[in-house]
């Protein structure tokens, strides 16, 4: 028993350190928000990236714009720890204008010795901007209507679509699935939230994403 032990240990070591050299950096997924802007809209970006090594800290970032296509370069370094590290990094693009902006995500890792930054990975998109209305139109019209706001503890989604997923979005890129298959006028207990600013995403039963600001206050 003693030996079977003494084998097992070194096999799940080294299936462990295969799964963390197995892993490259990658950006997992990307967020734009607010989901559908406007132009005079503040627009960010929210990065989900995965590192075979930890710790795994944004340094450095830049925005320029290269023949019409916003490039955005993340630069990271990472420590020497063999572990699967995480990083979300809210970024701000900034107010674009009406029309169609390609973007592209560049993730790069600094060596910590020599200071040299290496491409690992990219990914990229467009980002439709529409016109404002010149009159306001509430967000009942829009078809989601969302009470009170600003919130203490908990919230109510007035709608006629069939919600499938609600997500919260903190302004640091934190995310969190609140429910599946919501009825509208159920009560969305945030109660555990820290004060400030998210974004709620609502996403209906054929797909189509919406995005609604919130604001939590203090009793």
């Amino acid at each position: 028993m003693r030996k079977l032990k003494q084998m097992i240990l070194p096999m799940m070591l080294l299936l462990a350190t295969q799964q963390v050299f197995g892993q490259i950096p990658a950006i997992d997924s990307f967020t734009v928000i607010p989901e559908n802007p406007v132009a005079g809209d503040e627009v960010k970006v929210i990065v989900y990236a995965t590192f075979p090594y930890g710790d795994c800290d944004l340094t450095n970032h830049a925005i320029d714009v290269q023949n019409g296509i916003i490039v955005l370069d993340l630069v990271y370094t990472i420590g020497a720890a063999a572990y699967i590290c995480h990083s979300t990094d809210t970024v701000t693009i900034g107010y674009l204008e009406k029309g169609k902006h390609p973007l592209e995500i560049n993730l790069y890792v600094e060596t910590g010795l020599t200071g040299e930054q290496t491409l690992e990975d990219s990914e990229s998109t467009i980002i439709p901007v529409d016109q404002p209305l010149s009159i306001h139109v509430p967000p009942g019209d829009s078809g989601i209507s969302m009470y009170p706001n600003p919130f203490y503890e908990e919230v109510f989604i007035a709608t006629h679509l069939v919600i499938d997923r609600i997500e919260i979005i903190s302004v640091l890129g934190e995310k969190t699935v609140l429910h599946e298959e919501y009825t509208a006028g159920q009560p969305i207990d945030l109660s555990g939230l820290r004060n400030g600013a998210y974004f709620l995403i609502i996403t209906d039963k054929d797909g189509n994403r919406y995005s609604e600001k919130l604001i939590k206050t203090a009793p």
